[in-house]
């Protein structure tokens, strides 16, 4: 018995210098990434807004939390070797085991320290290169859509008309761009009071069209399946309570949440740019079509694009070829073809 009472005490003191040496080496990592300004890759906090709202204040917000985090973590692991060696000082005060065990169990202490202090030292290494690629590559990236937005040009002008600066932002993002529109106030609430007609008509009517449909199942009268003309009647209030609370809450809930929203709604065009999309609308001597390949937005004369089409589509391209300089002239196909090479 006291056998086996012993093995269990060195089995637990040996169990007590693994979790010390894990900890050891553990504050030894966390504090060489604390001097050298890195956090491990457990602890970096994901900026929630990068797919949608990235700013910087966010982005140093995550990596101050990450911060702490990593030193919070450090203040645990002293807490947890202080417990740890104070158990260990518990179990030796109580002279079960001998001295020839303990300093076996040193030794196997030393050597798993040693081993998992060279493993965080590779860690640490890895680590550093990590982030010191990811701010290469970062810094990178930055520059290439620095110099993508600026030399990326989606608008092929082949009309007379040069199109401004503004103009020209608008026709960069495609055709299929949706811009966002404001909500029409007016619009929503008759909408919805729509809707609370239709509920309370169902309600008082919900009998009568259950009787309606099941005549028309038994072949009955004709007369009941007749278009009606619409009426404004709405039922009067307090026939159904549950009902009314909802219809209540529902506006309520309607006023104070979505419209809002509406107030705070944010817009993906400028006030420019909408403008600019109202210009190239009242502006009728220019068509603006996409491109057959490439994703470009093509601007061409609005007579151009009349000539294009009344040419039959089943003629080869010299015949297209030779209706487009007769209908044009040489020099203005000539410089048709230079732009857009569509007929050559």
């Amino acid at each position: 018995m006291k056998d086996t009472t012993l093995y269990r005490t060195q089995m637990k003191l040996k169990d007590l210098l693994k979790k010390q040496a894990q900890l050891v080496s553990d504050i030894i990592f966390l504090r060489n990434c604390k001097k050298k300004h890195l956090i491990p890759k457990g602890l970096v906090l994901k900026n929630p807004l990068a797919t949608t709202y990235n700013t910087k204040f966010s982005q140093q917000m995550c990596t101050r939390n990450s911060e702490r985090l990593r030193n919070h973590l450090i203040s645990i692991c002293y807490s947890n070797r202080r417990k740890i060696k104070a158990t260990i000082d518990s179990i030796l005060e109580t002279g079960e085991i001998r001295a020839d065990i303990w300093r076996g169990l040193r030794t196997f202490h030393e050597k798993l320290l040693k081993g998992l202090i060279s493993n965080k030292e590779k860690k640490l290494h890895r680590l550093r290169l990590r982030m010191r690629y990811s701010a290469a590559a970062s810094t990178t990236s930055n520059n290439i859509n620095i110099h993508s937005h600026q030399q990326q040009d989606r608008t092929v002008n082949i009309s007379d008309y040069t199109p401004n600066q503004a103009e020209s932002s608008v026709l960069s993002k495609g055709v299929t761009f949706c811009p966002t529109k404001p909500m029409d106030k007016i619009e929503l609430c008759s909408d919805l009071e729509e809707f609370f007609k239709r509920l309370r008509l169902k309600e008082l009517f919900h009998d009568r069209h259950d009787q309606d449909r099941a005549n028309t199942a038994e072949g009955g009268p004709l007369h009941m399946s007749r278009e009606k003309q619409k009426s404004n009647w709405i039922p009067q209030t307090g026939r159904n309570p549950k009902q009314d609370r909802y219809i209540e809450s529902f506006r309520h809930r309607a006023k104070t949440t979505i419209l809002d929203k509406v107030r705070k709604q944010t817009y993906n065009l400028t006030l420019i740019e909408r403008r600019a999309i109202e210009s190239l609308k009242a502006n009728h001597n220019i068509t603006i079509k996409p491109a057959d390949k490439g994703g470009a937005v093509v601007i061409m004369n609005t007579t151009d694009n009349s000539l294009m089409q009344s040419i039959p589509p089943n003629c080869s391209r010299i015949q297209q070829k030779s209706t487009w300089e007769n209908s044009t002239g040489s020099l203005k196909h000539s410089r048709y073809t230079q732009e857009n090479k569509f007929w050559t």
